[in-house]
């Protein structure tokens, strides 16, 4: 059971996260042979006060 995180700024809509999932589901069963049932997406949105880039905080 293939289990995808995917780590992002938080604002994305739900209809944004449904398109990717149906997505990367179908690209997964396709290329690795995995019914579409068992793969499992999880979505960690986080704060842009919790990323930094260059020693910068962004937030």
């Amino acid at each position: 059971m293939p289990i995808i995180t995917i780590a992002l700024k938080e604002g994305r809509s739900q209809e944004q996260k449904k398109k990717v999932a149906e997505e990367i589901t179908r690209i997964v069963a396709e290329n690795m042979d995995v019914d579409p049932s068992r793969i499992w997406i999880r979505f960690d949105d986080f704060s842009p006060a919790d990323f930094a880039t260059g020693g910068k905080m962004h937030g």
